[in-house]
């Protein structure tokens, strides 16, 4: 009777110990796709500051190059 009883009692304890596991391993899951989800947009957030700088960077470059094609032009005439 009394190994009966510590029998329930242990396979009782496994049950909480598997069900605290499953639950700690799904908020751990969660957690770990809010943070990878919230670098994703980091990332994307610093690609398209990379892309304004260089769109910039390329207007500044086409215009000192209408700037220079003018003076040339100027200096034909």
């Amino acid at each position: 009777m009394n190994m009966g009883l510590i029998a329930v009692q242990f396979a009782v304890a496994l049950v909480l110990l598997g069900g605290a596991a499953a639950v700690g391993f799904a908020i751990a899951r969660q957690r770990y796709t809010r943070q990878n989800e919230s670098w994703i947009a980091v990332l994307s957030g610093e690609a398209a500051k990379l892309r304004r700088r260089a769109k910039v960077a390329e207007d500044r470059a086409r215009a000192a190059e209408n700037a220079l094609t003018r003076e040339r032009r100027k200096a034909r005439r």
